[in-house]
Parts: structure tokens; sequence; C-alpha cells
């Protein structure tokens, strides 16, 4: 596996409902200090990707109202990088546009999906 090749995509999706009233449709578990003052879920997760995958490598899967939160959150991730479903329908289709928009930028691109509202806390890179 080359690192040029190699993709991370942050899953980000969420709809704030299971650690209501904390976490809420505007902003869900991934977008919240639940494990660490300093840093959020979602940055968290781009911490641990990102000791071995360039920011232009790392994408982020989320939709139109969670836009504003991912490039607040997370300003290294290029534009771009952020893909934003264009309806709620789940983790499966989620990862099949991605894959689509990756292979056509680098047909040989190995894809690691990440889900962006797990506590890992002793990350081994």
């Amino acid at each position: 596996m080359s690192e040029q090749n190699t993709y991370v995509i942050i899953l980000a999706g969420g709809a704030g409902k299971r650690f209501h009233p904390y976490s809420t449709l505007e902003k869900p578990k991934p977008f919240l200090h639940f494990t660490s003052e300093q840093r959020t879920m979602i940055q968290q997760t781009y911490d641990r990707v990102a000791a071995f995958c360039s920011p232009d490598h790392i994408y982020v899967s989320t939709s139109q109202r969670h836009r504003k939160l991912v490039k607040r959150q997370l300003p290294e991730i290029p534009s771009f990088n952020v893909i934003l479903e264009p309806h709620k329908k789940k983790t499966a289709p989620a990862i099949a546009l991605i894959t689509y928009l990756i292979h056509r930028r680098d047909p040989n691109a190995v894809l690691l999906f990440v889900p962006s509202d797990h506590f890992i806390a002793e990350p081994v890179v």
C-alpha cells in the first residue's frame, strides 16, 4: 500500500438522537466535546488519521447541515474534500458516493473509512 494512494474518509453524519439533549440535529455527537475538553470527537478522529495521511487525502462525508461545523472544526481539510451527501440515506450510499469520487481522482486508491464519533483512548499509529 503506497501512502500516495491512501485516502481516509471520516464519516460525520448523525441526527443527534442518541445523546439528546446534549447532541442535537444541529450539532450531533461528532462535533461535541464528549471525551476531551480541548478537541471534539471529529477533531480527535482527524488527529489520529493525520498521523499517517496528508490533509489533501483526508475527506469528510457529512450533510449540508453540518458543512460549516466541519469547516470550523477542521480548517485543515480542503473544501473540495468535504463531501456533502445529497440525501440522508445511511452509511452505505455515502461510502459508495465517496468511493466513486475518489476513484475518479485515483483509480489505484486505497480507502479507509472511519467513524467520527468513536472514542479511542490510546491510538496505535
